[in-house]
């Protein structure tokens, strides 16, 4: 059976999803008015692209036999908001969970919220828990032993002096906890002692914030960083920041990365994530946004590689077992990789 995959764009990680999904199933990208047609089955890639059109597709395929499933990535906000919308988004999940032939898939764990499993039929981890290749092991390590010169590395390198590193990747703005980053870093002396703090990503709404970080001695890339840029940061450093702002709280690529790589990170006390490390018994650091100036007395753990690739292919195998069952199509292929 041939699985119709629908996202409205390819913009953010969904080419990278699209991509694998193609990968592991016998299945086709499909436009909007394909999810009308009676195909045997169709996977939204991303639900909150477009939930109304969610909504009234898997009620449609419903009426006519047919299956729909979906990808959920932001399910807190739907079981715990106030907010008229997002009731309303709860009510609608809650009625598709009924029946039998829509599937709405969380993204982490259900056990990591008691009203999850009111609102989804199943669950997998985030796509960028394991979706690391061999080459990208090969180029980190290459990074790490100097038999491939980064550029990035290289000045992270040059400037930490015996201080252990943490990096912040990707888009940097308030959700992802820049503010609290680069404020720890001004503000706090005994935490410089012990750290540099990096990041590279654009910023976005922190750009006088971001030169006086730079001006207190933190390492800033502030630009749209590549994949193999991101590899390089990885690769300088110990720690990697996931403190996220509570109403970012959802399973996140560069916390998957880091711990596909065996690197610790800083989350949120009580985020989602910090309950799949709890869970998973991943190696982290919980503080909270007012308590970071504790970070100057923490033991760091170190780089283990070999722990994160058993943490990649344990999330992978259960991940891919977990969509096929849920689907009800076999997977094509053995390996991620090539």
């Amino acid at each position: 059976m041939e699985i119709g995959v629908y996202t409205a764009s390819l913009g953010g990680h969904r080419k990278s999803y699209l991509e694998l999904v193609l990968k592991l199933f016998p299945s086709k990208r499909v436009d909007a008015k394909e999810l009308f047609r009676p195909t045997s089955l169709v996977l939204f890639l991303m639900i909150e692209d477009s939930f109304m059109l969610y909504f009234l597709v898997c009620m449609w395929r419903s009426l006519i036999g047919k299956e729909t499933a979906g990808l959920l990535f932001r399910p807190k906000p739907v079981v715990e908001s106030a907010s008229l919308r997002l009731k309303i988004k709860k009510i609608a999940l809650y009625y598709l969970k009924k029946k039998s032939n829509v599937k709405t898939i969380l993204i982490v764990p259900q056990s990591a919220h008691p009203k999850f499993l009111d609102i989804s039929d199943g669950w997998i981890y985030d796509f960028q828990f394991w979706d690391l290749q061999e080459s990208d092991y090969q180029m980190f390590m290459d990074i790490k032993s100097g038999n491939n010169i980064a550029p990035l590395f290289s000045a992270i390198h040059e400037l930490r002096g015996n201080r252990n590193v943490l990096c912040a990747l990707g888009r940097q703005d308030r959700i992802k906890g820049f503010d609290v980053f680069a404020n720890t870093y001004i503000n706090e002396k005994d935490v410089r002692s012990k750290f540099l703090f990096a990041y590279g990503g654009k910023v976005k709404g922190f750009d006088k914030l971001a030169d006086k970080f730079e001006n207190a001695g933190g390492f800033g890339d502030n630009r749209f960083v590549s994949d193999d840029d991101l590899i390089s940061l990885y690769a300088a450093s110990n720690l990697v920041w996931s403190l996220y702002a509570e109403d970012y709280d959802q399973a996140s690529g560069i916390f998957g990365r880091a711990v596909q790589l065996g690197i610790p990170v800083i989350v949120r006390r009580g985020s989602l994530i910090h309950q799949i490390c709890e869970i998973e018994n991943i190696p982290n650091l919980p503080t909270t946004k007012d308590d970071t100036s504790k970070l100057s007395t923490i033991a760091v753990q170190a780089v283990d590689v070999k722990q994160g690739k058993e943490f990649r292919d344990r999330f992978k195998e259960q991940s891919i077992k977990q969509l096929s069952e849920i689907l009800g199509v076999e997977r094509i292929g053995a390996s991620l990789d090539g």
